[in-house]
């Protein structure tokens, strides 16, 4: 069992750093006011929504996603940076508060095995 969730979580770092490098390709594109590439990369990230397992949230990204397409296309990179940079960082933040959640519990799973094997002594 703790392998199919260590096989699951590595499935999800990677899924993780692939969505980051994808951002990190949009951002470059606005830095370097290329509207193109700046398209490229958004209909990469809007065709890796899933609507099916968080349609509130893959509404929110796609209309995002499409506010940051017209930004560029209008050349205004500088927003559509901005805008990016903010979906990036919520992202990451995301992933530091759920190691850090993951890590509590496996805290707390282990003071729980401490404590059953001190009563199971006693």
């Amino acid at each position: 069992m703790k392998r199919v969730y260590l096989t699951q979580e590595n499935l999800d770092a990677k899924r993780l750093k692939a969505l980051l490098t994808m951002y990190d390709s949009a951002l470059e594109a606005c830095v370097r006011s290329d509207a193109e590439r700046l398209n490229l990369a958004l209909d990469i990230l809007q065709s890796k929504l899933k609507f099916e397992v968080w349609p509130g949230l893959g509404l929110v990204l796609y209309a995002q996603y499409n506010r940051c397409r017209k930004l560029g296309n209008a050349g205004n990179f500088i927003e559509a940076g901005r805008v990016l940079a903010a979906l990036r960082h919520a992202w990451t933040s995301g992933e530091r508060r759920e190691a850090a959640s993951r890590k509590k519990a496996e805290n707390i799973a282990g003071a729980l095995r401490a404590s059953a094997i001190a009563h199971a002594g006693a």
